[in-house]
Formats: C-alpha cells, sequence, structure tokens
C-alpha cells in the first residue's frame, strides 16, 4: 500500500502485514492519495502529486506562499503483489424511519349564550325606552 502523509513521507507499506517496506520523502506535506496507472508498455507506476499550492499556515502565524509542485512516477517492480478486484455479496439489514405528524384535537368549552337571552335583553331595552317616554310626557304635562 502506498499512503502519503501530512509529515511530507510517502510511506509504502505491506498490505498483509503492516510492515514498512519503504519511505519516500518529499519536504512536503502530501494532501492527496497516489495513483496507480500502467505505462504504454503494460508496467504499472504510481503517481504522487505534492506541493503547487498556497501554504496559508492554517492561522499558525505563518505567511502564505506558493509551494512549488511536480507530480512523480515511481515504477512498480514487476514481483510486487498486483491488485485484486474483490467483489462480495452481503446481506443488508433496511431499517426505515419515517417522521410522522401527529395531529390531536383537543376539546375547548365554548360557552353559547342562550338565545332566549338575546329575547330577554331586548325586552329590557324595550322597557327602559318606554320608561323614558312615559318619565318625559309626566314632566311636560305638568308644567
Amino acid at each position: 500500500m502506498y499512503l502519503p502523509s501530512g509529515d511530507g513521507n510517502l510511506y509504502m507499506v505491506d498490505a498483509a502485514n503492516g510492515q514498512l517496506l519503504a519511505k519516500k520523502s518529499f519536504g512536503q506535506p502530501l494532501f492527496t492519495q497516489s495513483t496507480i496507472g500502467k505505462a504504454s508498455n503494460g508496467d504499472s507506476i504510481i503517481f504522487q502529486l505534492y506541493g503547487g499550492t498556497f501554504w496559508a499556515g492554517f492561522g499558525l502565524g505563518i505567511d502564505a506562499e506558493h509551494v512549488p509542485g511536480a507530480l512523480v512516477a515511481y515504477h512498480v517492480p514487476d514481483d510486487a503483489v498486483q491488485a485484486q478486484v474483490v467483489v462480495k455479496e452481503v446481506e443488508v439489514e433496511r431499517i426505515v424511519e419515517k417522521e410522522v405528524e401527529v395531529i390531536t384535537e383537543v376539546p375547548v368549552e365554548v360557552e353559547v349564550i342562550n338565545p332566549l337571552s338575546y329575547v330577554v335583553i331586548a325586552l329590557g331595552v324595550i322597557l327602559v325606552v318606554v320608561a323614558g317616554v312615559l318619565f318625559s310626557r309626566s314632566r311636560t304635562s305638568t308644567t
């Protein structure tokens, strides 16, 4: 396996046991994964990009500077383990969560005025008006 690192090293590790096989220093942090390709003759090649960005210091008080970049290619030896494609069929349990809006009706007591109350109020108003008219007539007839 080829493992680029922020410490500026490209580590070559045995995938079977994790043993470090080799290390190449680039002097710049490696922020991109290595890419494996083939040359026109069919040989495997590892490509590693480094630099070529503005290094702002990430708030460490370091002034921004342009870091020159390069694309480096390494030949993969013929005795190296070749990549294998592994396809496995797996069963996946499907869990579905669904949001449901619950509307709850809450009974509210509504106080309704009895229609008979309107009749009583109307009669009271009429009586007050009639009493006022009678009172004013009794005053005008005495003078």
